[in-house]
């Protein structure tokens, strides 16, 4: 039985794990629009095939539909205090009461590592760093929300499928101005201290990141989890699939809780990106046996 015609496709490399991941949350989003769609590993690609004939280019529905998705954290009015306290400290200095000052670090806390929340079409909630084991890269004093929003913003500039995961960019805040780091899912991004003398992270060096792979990375991830390697640690593998699979039955075969033929399992380590271990970056991964 042939392989339906795919509705866009993205070029993809497999050993790169942040392009693995970001397949899978365009698979998570789509179905979030369009309730049969189906993904698959055709490689070097990665296809999309979605049943609905009204909207042509679903790839251009897609980016329009998540730019004008509101992406939020902590509640508005919390946000708000949030700014408001800063102001304050930033004013008043060493006059700043101590009871302002432990919120302004509680509602810090919580914009940093708290759940994400994706609304209208999408309406899902992100929130898989939290799990012990999952593979987190940063550290908790950057802010999850400030990240995945700029990432979003500069990934729904793509104008072409191919260009998705390769385009890169600086990541900025939403003054257009400050710039930011991103969570160095995508593994051409890494750079241990000791090539390059220094931990990037540590003089707040920013570099060009890959924008669709951040974003789609922290989405794939809450629904597609690696296992865990245990026979090594820091260690993850997962599986590629080759057949147009729903979202829900792609998971259970990239996470290795169900098998089918036509898969392909590959592992990839955390690596420490400064000193303390704190900042993290994927390897590029193997094949498994």
């Amino acid at each position: 039985m042939n392989p339906p015609s795919p509705s866009f496709s993205v070029k993809v490399d497999i050993t790169n794990p942040g392009h693995v991941f970001a397949c899978c949350g365009l698979l998570e989003l789509s179905s979030r629009i369009w309730q049969f769609s189906e993904g698959w590993f055709d490689l070097p690609r990665f296809n999309l095939s979605i049943p609905n004939e009204v909207e042509r280019d679903k790839f251009g529905v897609l980016m329009s539909k998540l730019s004008n998705c509101e992406i939020t954290g902590l509640k508005e009015e919390e946000l708000e205090e949030k700014e408001r306290l800063k102001s304050e400290k930033k004013r008043d200095k060493e006059s700043f009461p101590k009871e302002k000052e432990m919120r302004l670090k509680e509602l810090g806390k919580q914009s940093r590592s708290g759940e994400i929340k994706m609304g209208k079409p999408f309406n899902l909630s992100l929130d898989w760093w939290e799990s012990e084991q999952a593979p987190k890269t940063w550290a908790g004093k950057q802010e999850v929300l400030g990240i995945a929003n700029a990432a979003r913003n500069e990934m729904c500039k793509t104008q072409e499928p191919d260009e998705l995961l390769d385009r890169n960019s600086i990541l900025r805040k939403p003054d257009g101005k400050t710039k930011i780091e991103p969570f160095y899912f995508d593994s051409r991004r890494f750079a241990d201290r000791r090539d390059v003398g220094f931990s990037l992270d540590a003089i707040n060096c920013v570099t060009p990141a890959y924008p669709a792979v951040e974003f789609l990375t922290l989405v794939g991830m809450q629904r597609f989890r690696p296992a865990p390697n245990q026979k090594e640690k820091n260690s993850f593998n997962y599986s590629i699939w080759t057949y147009p699979l729903s979202v829900s039955v792609a998971s259970a075969v990239f996470s290795e809780s169900a098998s089918l033929r036509g898969t392909y399992k590959y592992g990839f380590r955390m690596l420490p990106r400064d000193g303390e271990n704190r900042y993290k970056g994927f390897s590029n991964a193997r094949p498994m046996s």
